[in-house]
């Protein structure tokens, strides 16, 4: 599993979604059916929450 960030709504373009994608954000498409909401199966109401680091790397809290 690997996390992108994603504008919401879906940016979508012929079947494409526009996202952030690694520690630097690096801007991207990825095919829209390979997109799903951060889920955690353990803990089924945890968000997950995009931050930007001072290195300007992006990390994830999930709470």
């Amino acid at each position: 599993m690997n996390l992108v960030i994603a504008e919401w709504p879906l940016n979508k373009v012929n079947g494409f979604v526009r996202v952030l994608w690694g520690q630097k954000g690096v801007p991207g498409w990825i095919a829209q059916d390979l997109i799903v909401p951060y889920h955690n199966s353990a803990k089924p109401n945890a968000k997950c929450t995009p931050l930007q680091l001072e290195s300007g790397n992006i990390s994830f809290w999930i709470e």
